[in-house]
This record gives C-alpha cells, sequence and structure tokens, in this order.
C-alpha cells in the first residue's frame, strides 16, 4: 500500500467523525432531538449518519490529494503517479462500498420510503471512480511506454516523445475530480432524504401528543405490554400501519384516539401477568401483526 493510500484510509476513519457530526448538526431538526423516534428509529439514524459521515470523509482525503498533488507534481508536464492514485481510488471506493452496503440494508418500517432513495446512491457509491482508475491504468502504461521512448532515444539520439504525459495526466485528474463531486452529491441526496424523513416522523409524533397527550408517544399500550419492549419489529410494523393508513382519515384518527384512551388500563393488567401476556402476543397481537405485514404491499407507499 502506497504512503498515499495508507493516509487517505487512516485519515478517512478519523475525519468520519468529524463530518458525521457535521452532516448531523442542525439537519435532523431545530433542537437535533431524536427522543421521539423509536429506539429501532434511532438506532438506524445513528447508523446512517456515522455511514454518511466516513464517506463524506473520503470525498474530504480526496479533494486535499488532488489540490496538494498527492497524485503526481503539480509541475507543467509532469507524470501521473498512476500506481499512487490507482491505490487511493481502490482504497476510496472500498470505504463508500462499505457506506452503500448500510444504505442497502433495510429500514425500520416507518423509513421504507428511504429504500429506492438509498438504493440509488448506494449504486453511485459502488461505482465511485472505476472509469478514473481505468483512465489511470491506461496512463501508467503510456508513462511506462515513453520511459522505453526515452530510453531509446538516448541511444540513437533522437528525441522519442509521445507528446501524452500531460494530457493524460489532466485527464485523469479531471476525472477524480468530477467524480468526487458526483459522490458528495449523492451522499447529499441521501442526507437530506434521511433527515426528512425523521422530520415527518416527528411531526407525527408532536401532532399525536396534541391530539392525545404523551399517551401517543408510546405507540401501541397492548402491543408493548404484550412484548415487554415498545421497541419489538412487530409493533414497528403495526405503527407503520397507524401512520400510513389509519392517521390518513378522520375515521381512522378517531379510532387511534378511542385506542389510546381506552387501552392504558388493559396494558397495565396486560404487563402484570406473564402468562396472559404470552397469551396475548401470541393469540391476538402476532396474528394482527402477520395480516399487516401480509398487506403491506396495499397500504404501504414504499411498494
Amino acid at each position: 500500500m502506497s504512503d498515499l493510500c495508507f493516509r487517505l484510509t487512516s485519515r478517512a476513519l478519523v475525519v468520519a467523525v468529524v463530518v458525521s457530526a457535521a452532516f448531523g448538526a442542525g439537519a435532523v431538526s431545530a433542537d437535533d432531538s431524536l427522543e421521539l423516534l423509536s429506539a429501532q428509529e434511532r438506532a438506524y439514524v445513528e447508523k446512517i449518519q456515522a455511514a454518511l459521515g466516513t464517506g463524506g470523509a473520503v470525498t474530504v482525503d480526496i479533494d486535499e490529494a488532488l489540490a496538494g498533488g498527492a497524485f503526481g507534481s503539480a509541475s507543467a508536464g509532469s507524470e501521473l503517479d498512476a500506481t499512487a492514485t490507482i491505490e487511493a481510488l481502490t482504497a476510496a471506493n472500498a470505504m463508500l462500498s462499505d457506506v452503500a452496503r448500510a444504505l442497502r440494508e433495510a429500514p425500520p418500517t416507518t423509513m421504507r420510503g428511504l429504500i429506492e432513495t438509498n438504493a440509488g446512491v448506494a449504486e453511485i457509491l459502488e461505482k465511485s471512480y472505476a472509469g478514473c482508475k481505468e483512465m489511470a491504468v491506461e496512463e501508467g502504461a503510456n508513462n511506462a511506454l515513453q520511459w522505453g521512448r526515452d530510453a531509446l532515444g538516448d541511444v540513437f539520439g533522437v528525441p522519442l516523445d509521445g507528446g501524452t504525459t500531460a494530457a493524460g495526466k489532466a485527464r485523469v485528474l479531471a476525472c477524480v475530480a468530477g467524480e468526487n463531486a458526483k459522490v458528495k452529491q449523492a451522499l447529499g441526496v441521501a442526507q437530506d432524504a434521511l433527515y426528512a424523513r425523521v422530520d415527518e416522523i416527528k411531526k407525527q409524533e408532536e401532532v399525536e401528543r396534541d391530539l392525545f397527550g404523551d399517551q401517543g408517544g408510546a405507540i401501541c399500550f397492548i402491543a408493548t405490554a404484550a412484548y415487554g419492549t415498545s421497541s419489538a419489529v412487530q409493533i414497528d410494523v403495526l405503527r407503520g400501519f397507524r401512520d400510513e393508513v389509519l392517521m390518513q382519515s378522520e375515521a381512522g384518527r378517531d379510532l387511534v384516539g378511542f385506542y389510546y384512551a381506552a387501552s392504558p388500563p388493559v396494558a397495565d393488567f396486560i404487563a402484570r401477568h406473564e402468562t396472559l401476556r404470552t397469551v396475548v402476543r401470541e393469540a391476538i397481537i402476532d396474528p394482527i401483526v402477520a395480516v399487516v405485514a401480509a398487506a403491506e404491499c396495499v397500504w404501504s407507499p414504499s411498494w
């Protein structure tokens, strides 16, 4: 591994922390709070924030390498350092591919609308710098041929200049700069989509708290009591159905309001009896979740 490649890889890991924080600052909401999200939603948002921070750090390092002449001397007519360029772009692509894998992971039910956007961004990241690497390989071969021409020219006393060094290097560097800009734009799209969805979820929760009081944040009292946690995957399915179907109509909102008003005493009783919790979970809640999940292709806008 070249010194440049090592610096790009190691510095990106450090810079990712800073860039991740910068991506998050002021973007999620006015108070940067995720407290209205479920534990599963918070974990997903934090994971994607970290991944986008890593991607941002990669683009910062590539920009600095271009500005600092790390791919070859900045002097006119100098050769491209093809080996260093190829290794650096390979390392950058590997890290961006890790970011792409994080983006391709299935989000919580309430964030399924991000799937298409994340997949598009992931594809861009996975293919990043590929064309530039091919150009660098070609330019490295041209440089080797030019070295042979120079050697023959010295032997025969005749200059044999192919005249491609400066132009070839310029093409490679222009390609890297353009690809880096494309990666930055893609990361920005993923970031904006994530934070837009977070804000939507938070606004929904705030509306529910206004309508039903703090009880609205509990999502599903009886299901929470049955599963023993408010962050179970099954509860996310019910929550998605509530948000995408019930809360979209006046009758649905009335039903949700009635449920929030009537269910706390029932949920409290269930939570205090382990056998009843099991019966409710396996005989009532699980079948309901199964039906709702099976029909998700009908009611979920992400399908």
